[in-house]
């Protein structure tokens, strides 16, 4: 994670298909501008990389 609330934390897709992969992820955090509960949006930086770069937050 690249950026945001889980900025280097690695994150285990193991298992994920890559259609998957490309669509990204909203993931759980106690860190968000939402504080508790709150969600954060990371998809796939261009270019294929490892890396999934912080898009923002939701409640």
């Amino acid at each position: 994670m690249v950026g945001g609330p889980l900025g280097g934390v690695l994150f285990d897709a193991t298992g994920w298909m890559p259609q998957e992969i490309a669509t990204g992820a909203t993931l759980m955090t106690e860190l968000g501008q939402f504080d508790a509960g709150s969600r954060a949006l990371y998809g796939l930086r261009p270019g294929g990389t490892h890396r999934w770069d912080w898009g923002g937050d939701v409640p």
